[in-house]
């Protein structure tokens, strides 16, 4: 009987099961899936220069509830999320040594210069343990091998005209499928526990009605907004006149939280 195999799929800035081929790559090529989260140590230290939070509690409360909205759309795909706090390659690490059978980590590239950093020591922790990486983009509308422009040296200076190029002659690759059944996890792994706003040093944020962005986050909101944006209110069709407005919820899209 051949060993089994297990892939990780390491979650950071795609806290969802909807269109996300990282899941889908991991359902054909494992037996058995660990989704896992990290709650990294250095994402609430102050920046570099000027000490400045990198998570503020607005940013920890929408974190935390997409955290608990994907363990919770996982679990009724018959799989959870693991929630560790801690390094993210030292959290993978760990696993390897702990598991034996993890054969692949998979995950979504990012492009700022920390997390290419953690990315190249997450490569070097799985090449000494023999462990294939598998990574892919998904951080954009058009995939950066989709767009029609020959070599980067193609890329106009001005946003419009690159708009214009990609419009009329660029393609916005088809939707995949959500994952009706998610491979299950390894037996004897605890799924973990989702940290407090005290365990991450935070206070949780005071509700304020005024608020032009009262939504929470995790994939089912963001769903449901642009169903209310696009459907539900039509509001798309006045996008252009009420972009630059201040007040209320529907003044733009709000897309970008999410």
């Amino acid at each position: 009987m051949s060993a089994s195999r297990t892939v990780t799929c390491l979650l950071r800035n795609d806290l969802r099961l909807h269109d996300d081929e990282v899941f889908h790559w991991a359902q054909r090529n494992a037996d058995h899936i660990i989704p896992l989260y990290c709650f990294d140590p250095r994402h609430y230290q102050g920046t570099y220069h000027f000490n400045f939070p990198k998570t503020g509690p607005f940013r920890l409360r929408f974190l935390l509830d997409s955290v608990k909205d994907l363990r919770a759309t996982l679990k009724k795909r018959g799989s959870t999320m693991l929630v560790r706090q801690g390094k993210l390659e030292e959290v993978v690490s760990d696993l390897i040594q702990q598991l034996g059978s993890v054969t692949a980590v998979a995950f979504h590239e990012e492009v700022a210069s920390e997390e290419k950093s953690v990315e190249k020591n997450l490569k070097d922790i799985c090449c000494q343990n023999k462990v294939k990486v598998q990574t892919f983009w998904g951080s954009t509308l058009y995939h950066r091998d989709d767009l029609p422009f020959s070599h980067i040296r193609g890329l106009p200076d001005i946003y419009t005209q690159f708009r214009k190029v990609v419009e009329g002659q660029g393609r916005v690759r088809p939707v995949l499928s959500t994952l009706v059944q998610v491979k299950y996890l390894p037996l004897g792994l605890e799924e973990g526990n989702i940290p407090t706003f005290e365990a991450l040093g935070q206070t949780e944020p005071v509700e304020d009605c005024r608020s032009a962005f009262p939504s929470r986050g995790g994939e089912t909101e963001a769903l449901a907004r642009l169903k209310h944006y696009f459907w539900d209110t039509n509001a798309v069709a006045t996008y252009k006149e009420t972009r630059n407005g201040m007040i209320g919820v529907d003044y733009s899209t709000k897309f970008s939280p999410w």
